[in-house]
């Protein structure tokens, strides 16, 4: 990541006190700054059918500290949307926020094709195909699920919420998307 500009990131990044996203040394530096308060940043695209993969490192971090990707996110306002959710103790979900609130797609499931801790660095990748998507952690088909709440060209991006780590913080090394035919 040479620049945050497709983030909306300018060279002094973003911060409103809850988190902070700036691009520094090749990777977009995200840090919460607020306990339990979830923080993402959207690409200034929209697409349909697509695999989007990001190559997240873990700096201190401790159990239940979230970061993931954030896809089929209709605006940038709203939140709504869908989360891959990792946590720093080695667990993923699948949340799904809309008008109705937050609700659970896929429960918290310990994977152990996710390097949990601290200074770990973790490949995680959705392909998105209409209702259909499927679930990839460094390289190895993790899961399946089908939903058609969002189902329209949208947004999407990255995220973090510290829930243990004062000033959490993870590197974004690399998010590549391959629009799918």
């Amino acid at each position: 990541m040479n620049d945050g500009k497709a983030f909306g990131l300018d060279a002094s990044g973003y911060n409103d006190g809850y988190a902070s996203f700036v691009v520094s040394n090749g990777a977009m530096v995200m840090t919460s700054l607020a306990t339990a308060y979830k923080e993402w940043r959207l690409t200034d695209r929209s697409v349909s059918n697509y695999y989007l993969e990001g190559i997240f490192k873990t700096n201190s971090c401790s159990g239940s500290d979230q970061y993931g990707l954030a896809f089929r996110v209709p605006d940038y306002s709203s939140g709504y949307g869908y989360y891959l959710t990792i946590t720093c103790d080695g667990k993923y979900s699948i949340l799904k926020w809309d008008s109705s609130g937050t609700s659970t797609l896929i429960n918290a499931t310990t994977s152990d094709k996710l390097k949990a801790g601290s200074n770990q660095t973790n490949r995680i990748g959705v392909m998105v195909n209409g209702s259909d998507y499927t679930l990839y952690f460094n390289g190895e088909k993790i899961q399946e699920f089908n939903d058609s709440a969002f189902g329209s060209a949208s947004k999407l991006g990255v995220f973090i919420t510290g829930y243990n780590t004062a000033n959490f913080t993870v590197d974004v090394d690399k998010l590549d998307l391959w629009n799918l035919k």
